[in-house]
This record gives structure tokens, C-alpha cells and sequence, in this order.
């Protein structure tokens, strides 16, 4: 681990930043439809029942990376086996979320670009950020956090006012009832609340266990309603129908209103926003990859690490799909339902029995 301190402001910011980004750009709960931001207040809570155990696995043993946590609770060899599963889960994560950014970069204004330059030139800024450390990454967020909140404002009052937005679209409300929203639940929750694992990796450059559930708390509670917004927002301007269809819904909610003298070239704030969330959704995830290579490897320096690994996720981002199709495929059904389970659900809760069974012991024994 770098010696290092953030905020808690600082660590409100990330967790902002890594959960609304990707989830307002793809299509995100459109089976859902019109009940879509339901869904995403549904997935809000879970997702903070999923915080709240990963945290608690955290305070068992605080200060200590999520990979000397795991260590520490499974013991040494099994310890990095469940670490290794973590780094290649996380080493994933940066790869998809890297080829999700390129692939909208190229939609928009690179048609004719090869993937692994846009992808290339992405990944330089996120490598030297994160080559510079944890501080500099929550530096950078809290600066762009005000910038990018002033142009979402701009943005959201230029859309209200273009006469776009027709609230019966919304209508009718819970048409097939509470069970397809519960239904959808799982996925709302795990995708973007659940990857929020990741900041295993920073919670201890925090000073206190309570300031990181405030921080984080607060954080997916404001993530939550920002995505819930936007989708209200896309649903009222766009329609059901061609918010069920479009992959970006955000940027055809820009594009849909374009054409008015002063909404000229309004999806340019919808790619700036985007660009630099992912950003900082990239670094955390990279980050946390690279970290657990050192709890795996005993490498004393992390820095050593970042440009290797940084180039299989480059070449690993490029490589994960032929086509969108089969990335969106492989993204939004295979990793969904068959490797966030046990990563997010099975892995920590093992972690939180056998870490509470190994605290209890260890008090046991300290007071006899």
C-alpha cells in the first residue's frame, strides 16, 4: 500500500462518479420500460445492503488492503487464490469498461478509427494517474466533480426547456405490477451498487470506519437518484419505445432535441461528461487491480506494475468482443449472471462469516 490520506468529501465524489457514470449512458433497466427509475431506487437499496457487509468484512481487520483482508480471514494460500480471482474480476472490469468508453467514443466521432488507438489514448491518462496515486486521483475528482455538476445542471435546464418532455410517458405507473421490478432487482443492484467492491482498495486511506459508510452511503444514495432522473429524463423526451431500443439513451435524448439555435451540438456536454466519468470509473477499477498484484506478488512498489498490467487490459479491452453485439452480450448477460454472483455475493459473504468466527476467536482468546 502507498502511504497515502483522502477525504471523506473525496470519497463521496468516487463513489459518485464510479456509480452514475456507465449506468446513465448504456441502457440501463429498459426492460423495465417506463418503470425503469423504480427499478433503479430498488437497485439503490440493495446495493447499500451490499456496501454495508462489504464494509463490515473491512472492519475486521482495518487499514489493511481488500487482498491482506481476504488473507487474513481465508489464511495465506487459499487467501491468494480468492485475491488472484479478484485481480482477474477486477483486471476484467477495467478492460469492459475501457471498450464500453471506446466503443462510444467511436459511435460518436471516430467511425473510422481503429479501437485500439481511441482505446490507447485513454488509457495513457489512466495509467499516469494512477502511476501518481490514490491522492491525485481523488484530487482530480473533487476539482472536475463541481465542473462536471455546473455543465449537468446547463445540460438538464437546456433539455426541460427545449418543450421535449412529455410526462405521459411515464404512464401507466407499475404496469405489470412489483414482481418484474423485484425481478430486476439482482441486476440493478450488482450493476453499477455492487462493483462499488472495488473501493475495498481505498477505504484505508480514510482515517475512520465511520467516515467511509457516510461517505459511501451518501454517495449511493445521490448516485442512485441521479440515475433515476435521468432516466425519467430520457423516458419523457425520447419515449418508451426508442428508450427500450437505443443503446445510449442519453446521448439520443441530446441528439433528439438538437436542431433549436441554442441546443446546437448539445450531445458535446453529454461526451465531455461521459469521457471524464469513465475516467475516473477506469482508474478506481485499475487501481484496485494493480493493488491486489502487490498483495499477491509482495511487491513493495505498486508503480512497478502499472504499465505491464495496464497493456493486457489494453490488449484484453480490444480483444473482448468481435463486434458490439457480442460485447453488449457478453457484458450484460454472461458476466452479469454468471461471475458477479459468487464475486459479489457468494466470496463476501464467506468473507463475513469466517472473518466474524475469526475476530470472535481471536477476542476470545486475547482475554483468557
Amino acid at each position: 500500500m502507498e502511504k497515502a490520506k483522502i477525504s471523506v468529501h473525496q470519497l463521496y465524489v468516487l463513489v459518485v462518479f464510479y456509480v452514475v457514470v456507465s449506468a446513465i449512458i448504456i441502457a440501463y433497466g429498459v426492460e423495465n420500460k417506463q418503470d425503469a427509475w423504480i427499478s433503479t431506487l430498488v437497485g439503490t437499496l440493495g446495493g447499500i445492503l451490499l456496501f454495508l457487509m462489504n464494509v463490515k468484512i473491512y472492519s475486521y481487520f482495518p487499514g489493511h488492503s481488500f487482498g491482506e483482508v481476504i488473507q487474513f480471514i481465508f489464511g495465506k494460500w487459499l487467501g491468494k487464490l480468492v485475491t488472484i480471482l479478484y485481480m482477474i474480476y477486477f483486471m476484467y472490469l477495467s478492460a469492459f469498461v475501457l471498450r464500453d468508453f471506446s466503443e462510444l467514443l467511436r459511435v460518436f466521432a471516430y467511425q473510422n478509427t481503429p479501437m485500439l488507438v481511441i482505446s490507447s489514448f485513454m488509457l495513457v491518462a489512466i495509467l499516469y494517474t494512477v502511476y501518481k496515486g490514490i491522492e491525485v486521483i481523488a484530487r482530480v475528482g473533487e476539482i472536475l466533480f463541481t465542473i462536471l455538476s455546473i455543465v449537468a445542471i446547463v445540460g438538464v435546464t437546456l433539455l426541460v426547456s427545449s418543450g421535449n418532455v412529455d410526462v405521459h410517458n411515464l404512464l401507466p405507473v407499475l404496469e405489470e405490477g412489483w414482481i418484474p421490478i423485484l425481478k430486476s432487482g439482482y441486476h440493478s443492484s450488482v450493476f453499477p451498487f455492487g462493483e462499488l467492491i472495488a473501493f475495498m482498495m481505498v477505504y484505508p486511506y480514510l482515517a475512520s470506519l465511520k467516515g467511509i459508510k457516510k461517505a459511501a452511503i451518501t454517495g449511493i444514495i445521490v448516485g442512485g437518484f441521479i440515475i433515476a432522473f435521468v432516466m425519467v429524463l430520457n423516458i419523457t423526451i425520447i419515449g418508451v419505445d426508442l428508450f427500450t431500443r437505443t443503446e445510449y439513451p442519453l446521448l439520443s435524448t441530446f441528439q433528439l432535441v438538437e436542431g433549436k439555435a441554442f441546443l446546437e451540438r448539445m450531445d458535446s456536454l453529454f461526451m465531455i461528461t461521459s469521457v471524464l466519468g469513465g475516467f475516473f470509473r477506469i482508474s478506481i477499477l485499475f487501481y484496485a487491480t494493480v493493488m491486489c498484484a502487490t498483495s499477491i506478488f509482495n511487491v513493495t512498489n505498486y508503480r512497478k506494475l502499472v504499465l505491464p498490467m495496464g497493456i493486457v487490459i489494453l490488449f484484453g479491452s480490444v480483444n473482448l468482443a468481435g463486434n458490439f453485439i457480442e460485447f453488449t452480450v457478453n457484458g450484460m448477460f454472461a458476466f452479469t449472471y454468471y461471475v458477479q454472483p459468487p464475486m459479489l455475493l457468494v466470496i463476501p459473504f464467506l468473507l463475513l462469516v469466517v472473518g466474524w468466527f475469526r475476530t470472535r476467536n481471536q477476542s476470545r482468546t486475547k482475554t483468557n
